[in-house]
């Protein structure tokens, strides 16, 4: 009985020892990005559109940034996000308040060294109308940046 405890702790430790340095493989979406181009239902996105840093933190939080003429940002959208696969999330939006949307947004993305694609559909209030939702499809390009 001694020595199946000791093989069993034997094997524990080895077990241990060689995964805990094993470092967990961290998406490369997590990051600040830089929009470089992007459209809009086909469209080229508005120009204010064009100066916009988007953040994703690996504790599934998003947000986004536009620079506005005085220096300053702007907080364009936030709220949490959850990686379904490897290039596809899912988006809840958070209201001025903080109370989540009950609307998911799909999008799929693909980074190659510091370029990330971002595309997908969302679902914006119509004006006029904000209890009528239409769909949007996003087709984005943004490179890595530095946090301000």
């Amino acid at each position: 009985m001694q020595t199946f405890i000791k093989t069993l702790l034997i094997l524990t430790f080895i077990f241990l020892v060689t995964t805990s340095g094993t470092p967990v493989k961290q998406n490369p979406i997590y990051g600040t990005w830089k929009i470089t181009s992007g459209k809009h239902d086909g469209t080229k996105a508005p120009q204010y559109m064009m100066d916009r840093i988007q953040l994703f933190n690996s504790d599934n939080t998003f947000k986004s940034l536009i620079n506005r003429a005085d220096g300053k940002q702007s907080l364009s959208n936030w709220g949490n996000f959850y990686l379904i696969n490897d290039s596809t999330m899912v988006t809840y939006h958070k209201d001025y308040n903080g109370k989540l949307d009950n609307i998911a947004n799909t999008y799929h993305f693909h980074v190659r060294n510091d370029s990330l694609h971002f595309y997908g559909f969302y679902l914006r209030q119509m004006p006029g109308n904000p209890s009528v939702r239409v769909k949007v499809f996003i087709d984005e390009w943004w490179v890595k940046a530095n946090k301000k």
